[in-house]
């Protein structure tokens, strides 16, 4: 979906949205759910790397949540 969803350069918003329901589940991902091609002509990066960044970031953030509550 979110691969669409930059195909189709949906909202910010719609965006974000899809990529915290991934870092809810991204234990489950393959390294090719995470190859999101880039559709930007303005960066010569073949994939999205910053999505994928920002994927990890809310990923690790639910762990380091999920750590502090169990201590």
């Amino acid at each position: 979906m979110l691969r669409a969803a930059n195909i189709l350069n949906a909202s910010d918003a719609c965006r974000a949205t899809l990529e915290k329901k991934i870092g809810l589940q991204l234990e489950q991902a393959t390294l090719d759910d995470l190859l999101i091609p880039s559709y930007s002509y303005l960066k010569e990066m073949l994939y999205d790397v910053d999505c994928v960044q920002r994927i990890l970031a809310r990923f690790l953030r639910r762990v380091e949540q999920m750590t502090t509550t169990a201590n």
